[in-house]
C-alpha cells in the first residue's frame, strides 16, 4: 500500500504558466509533477482537456492533485479521471458559482477572447520585466513574466474556459482551499490553509 507522504503530488501552474511557478515546491516535494499544457484542439471542453492530461498521468497511480488559480480548475476536472485522494486548490475556486462577480460580468464577452491579440499584448509588456520593475512590484513582475513567457493558444483557450465554466465536476476526495503569496518570478512563498470542504460529489 502506498504510503501518504509519498504519493505523487500533481499541480497545475495558473493561466497558461509552466513549472516554475513551482520551483520551490519542487525542492520541498522531490515526488511533485507539473504536466505541461497540451495544445487545445479547437473548441475542446474543459472536460474533453482534463480527460487528455489524465492519461498521461495515470500511470502514477493514487495521487494527489491540485493547481494555482485556473491551474485549480483544471485540477477539479482531471481529478474525476484519476485515483485522486484529495485535490489543493491554491488561490483557486472550488465551484462555478464562487467565480468572482467581474468574472460572470465578462461571461458575454468570451466570444472576444479568440480576437485577443496576444502576442503583441506579451511585446507590449516587455518594458515591465526588467530588473527595477521587478524590485517594486515583484508580484506584478511575475504576473508579467508569466504571461510572457505564455502560449497564445493555451491562454486564450484557458480564458475562454473560466468564462464559460459552469460544471461542476463530481469525485468523491476532499477539497482543500488555501491562499498563497507570489514572490519574485511566480514563485510561490507560505501557503495557508483556510478551510476545507467535504468532496464536490455529494
Amino acid at each position: 500500500m502506498t504510503n501518504d507522504k509519498t504519493l505523487p503530488l500533481i499541480l497545475f501552474p495558473g493561466l497558461a504558466a509552466d513549472a516554475n511557478i513551482f520551483v520551490p515546491q519542487k525542492i520541498a516535494f522531490p515526488q511533485l509533477i507539473v504536466p505541461p499544457w497540451p495544445t487545445p484542439v479547437s473548441n475542446e471542453t474543459l472536460d474533453a482537456y482534463a480527460g487528455r492530461i489524465a492519461e498521461d498521468l495515470r500511470v502514477h497511480g493514487p495521487c494527489v492533485v491540485g493547481g494555482a488559480s485556473f491551474g485549480g480548475m483544471m485540477a477539479l476536472h482531471v481529478a474525476q479521471h484519476l485515483d485522486a485522494r484529495a485535490v489543493l486548490l491554491i488561490g483557486s475556486i472550488a465551484s462555478p458559482d464562487e467565480l468572482p462577480l467581474y468574472g460572470r460580468m465578462a461571461r458575454p464577452l468570451k466570444t472576444l477572447v479568440g480576437w485577443l491579440p496576444i502576442r503583441m499584448l506579451q511585446w507590449l509588456a516587455a518594458p515591465l520585466a526588467i530588473t527595477l520593475f521587478r524590485r517594486i512590484a515583484p508580484f506584478s513582475w511575475g504576473l508579467v513574466q508569466q504571461f510572457r513567457g505564455s502560449d497564445p493558444a493555451v491562454f486564450k483557450w484557458s480564458l475562454a474556459r473560466i468564462l464559460d465554466w459552469r460544471h461542476q465536476p463530481e469525485f468523491d476526495c476532499p477539497v482543500f482551499t488555501s491562499t498563497a503569496i507570489v514572490i519574485g518570478r511566480c514563485r510561490f512563498g507560505t501557503l495557508n490553509p483556510t478551510r476545507s470542504s467535504k468532496a464536490a460529489a455529494t
